[in-house]
């Protein structure tokens, strides 16, 4: 009877074993396995984060640049984005924000 616990025992314990190795295996070496490849025809081209959940996304699906917002709720198209991203977007720096005065 002991000798069956042990053995019981001690294949749960290799399993056990297995799968957390795996795991770990995945989770230090699992980037290798996506597609990196920069031939797909949806590129993020930028991203802004505005918090831990809250960001937007400038991508760019074959020849049309658009913009997405991204929060906990889901994906939201903003708007689409003509010409150069860098046309579009000039640095932020540039134009200080106008207080509204109220009469």
């Amino acid at each position: 009877m002991t000798l069956q616990f042990v053995r019981v025992a001690g294949s749960l314990a290799l399993v056990l074993a297995l799968l957390l190795g795996g795991l770990y295996a995945l989770k230090r070496w699992g980037h290798w396995m996506k597609k990196t490849g920069n031939d797909g025809w949806i590129q993020i081209i930028a991203q802004h984060s505005f918090g831990p959940k809250h960001h937007i996304l400038l991508v760019k699906v074959e020849e049309e640049k658009l913009l997405v917002g991204v929060s906990p709720q889901g994906m939201h198209y903003l708007s689409s984005i003509p010409g150069s991203a860098r046309e579009a977007f000039p640095r932020a720096d540039v134009h200080e924000p106008q207080s509204v005065q109220s009469s």
